[in-house]
C-alpha cells in the first residue's frame, strides 16, 4: 500500500533535499492536507459572494443608491475574473503558500478602506481587494486540486473545490447578518474579514506541509494547441450562455420566487435551496465526470436546466416552482463544476490555468450583465417569464455549443 500511494503522488508533490535524517511526510498526508487546504481556502473565499447580507446595511451607512452599491458587488466579480484570468503566471512564479498568504491579506488590507464608511472605500476595499482575494483562492485552488490527485480522480477533487466556495458564500449569507446585528457594519464586517483571513492563513500553513508542486503552470509558447481559436471560442460562449442563465436565476431568486405566489419566507427557503442544491450538485457530478468525462454531462445539465427555467418561467404553484429553482441551482452548481475539467480536458493539463483563465472571463461578463438585463426585462414586462425563457435559451444552446466542443486539444511541441 506504501509503494502504491509513494507512486501515485510521485508526480504532484515534491520533498525539498535534505539530509538524510528528514523525516519524509507520508504521501497520504500529504494528499489529506492538500485537499483540506482547498477546501478551507475555497469555502473562505466564497463569503465574497454573501454581498446581498451586506447590501441594505452598506446603503444605510453609506447613503448611497441602490444601483450605487450594486457597483461593489459588480466590482467584486469583475475582479474575481481578473485574477483567475492572471492566475496562472501568479501560480508558475509564486510557492503555493506564498501565493495563499496573499490572498489572505488582501482582505484585512481591504478592510482598512470599508471602515471610512464611503461608498468609494467599499468599491476598493471590497470590490477590488477582497474581489481580486477571492479570484486568487477560487482559481489557485482549483489548479492545486488538479495538482494534487491523479487524472482519474480530478473530476471529483474539482466538484468538491467549486462546491466548496459555494457552500462558503450560503454559511456567511448566515453568518454576516448575526455578526452585523450584534456588533454594526464596521466592526461586524472587521471581524467576518479575520474569520476569511483566518482560515485562509490555515490553508497557507497546510500548503506549506502538503510540499504541493504547483509551479507548472505552462505558457511559455512551446506548446501550440491546433484550432485553438476556434475551440477556445466555442468554450468561452457556452460558458457564458450557461453561467448567464445560473447567475440570473441566483441573483433574482427571492422576487421569481414571489412572482410565483410564494411568500417572503417560502421566498427565502427557496433561496436557500438553490444555495444548497447548487453547492451538493458540484461534488455530486465530479465523482459523476471521473467514470464519464465532463462533456457528455455538460451537455444533460445544460437541457436539464433550460427545461427547469422554462418549468420555473410558466408554473404558478408555490410548491412546483420550489423544485424547479432548487434543481436550477443545482444545474448550475454542476455547470460550473464541471467546465474547468471539460477545458482542462480540452487544452491539456499544463495549459489549463492559462485557458481557463480566458474562460473564465465570459463568466465575469455574464454576472455583470445578467442581473440588470433581468430587471429590464421585469420592468418592460411585469413579470419574470421573459428573462426565464432568455436564460433557457440560452442553456439549451450552450448545450449544442459544448457537444460541438472537440473532447481533448490537438497539441503538437515546437
Amino acid at each position: 500500500m506504501r509503494r502504491f500511494l509513494d507512486l501515485v503522488c510521485a508526480r504532484p508533490f515534491s520533498v525539498p533535499r535534505t539530509s538524510s535524517a528528514t523525516v519524509r511526510t507520508h504521501p497520504s498526508l500529504q494528499l489529506f492536507s492538500a485537499i483540506v487546504a482547498c477546501l478551507l481556502l475555497t469555502f473562505a473565499m466564497g463569503a465574497l459572494h454573501a454581498f446581498s447580507a451586506l447590501l441594505h446595511p452598506i446603503e444605510r451607512e453609506t447613503g448611497a443608491d441602490r444601483w450605487a452599491v450594486s457597483l461593489v458587488y459588480s466590482t467584486g466579480l469583475l475582479s474575481v475574473t481578473a485574477a483567475v484570468f492572471c492566475g496562472h503566471r501568479m501560480y508558475r512564479r509564486l510557492e503555493a503558500s506564498r501565493l495563499v498568504l496573499l490572498a489572505a491579506a488582501l482582505p484585512m488590507l481591504g478592510v482598512v478602506l470599508t471602515s471610512t464608511g464611503t461608498w468609494a472605500g467599499w468599491i476598493v476595499g471590497y470590490g477590488v481587494f477582497f474581489g481580486f482575494a477571492s479570484g486568487i483562492g477560487y482559481g489557485f485552488a482549483l489548479h492545486a486540486a488538479s495538482c494534487a490527485v491523479p487524472d482519474h480522480r480530478q473530476g471529483a477533487a474539482i466538484g468538491a473545490v467549486t462546491a466548496s466556495y459555494a457552500l462558503g458564500a450560503f454559511g456567511f449569507s448566515f453568518l454576516y447578518p448575526v455578526l452585523l446585528g450584534r456588533f454594526g457594519l464596521t466592526a461586524g464586517y472587521f471581524i467576518s474579514a479575520l474569520v476569511v483571513s483566518g482560515l485562509a492563513l490555515i490553508a497557507a500553513f497546510l500548503f506549506f506541509t502538503a510540499r504541493l508542486n504547483t509551479q507548472r503552470s505552462d505558457d511559455s509558447g512551446h506548446i501550440t494547441i491546433e484550432r485553438s481559436a476556434g475551440g477556445l471560442f466555442r468554450l468561452w460562449l457556452a460558458y457564458a450562455m450557461g453561467a448567464f442563465a445560473g447567475l440570473m436565476v441566483l441573483g433574482h431568486a427571492v422576487p421569481i420566487m414571489q412572482t410565483s405566489g410564494n411568500s417572503m419566507s417560502a421566498a427565502m427557503d427557496g433561496l436557500a435551496v438553490l444555495s444548497l442544491g447548487n453547492a451538493v450538485a458540484g461534488l455530486c457530478v465530479g465523482l459523476l465526470a471521473d467514470r464519464l468525462g465532463a462533456r457528455g454531462p455538460l451537455v444533460v445539465i445544460a437541457l436539464v436546466s433550460a427545461a427547469a427555467l422554462s418549468g420555473l418561467a410558466y408554473s404558478i404553484v408555490p410548491t412546483i416552482s420550489m423544485v424547479f429553482i432548487g434543481l436550477a441551482g443545482a444545474m448550475y452548481g454542476a455547470f460550473i463544476a464541471l467546465y474547468p475539467l471539460l477545458v482542462a480536458t480540452w487544452s491539456g493539463v499544463h495549459r489549463a490555468a492559462w485557458a481557463y483563465g480566458r474562460v473564465f472571463t465570459a463568466w465575469g461578463i455574464a454576472g455583470v450583465t445578467a442581473q440588470p438585463v433581468a430587471g429590464w426585462l421585469f420592468e418592460l414586462t411585469g413579470n419574470y417569464r421573459a428573462p426565464l425563457l432568455l436564460a433557457a435559451s440560452l442553456s439549451l444552446v450552450a448545450a449544442l455549443t459544448i457537444a460541438s466542443v472537440t473532447s481533448q486539444a490537438q497539441t503538437t511541441v515546437v
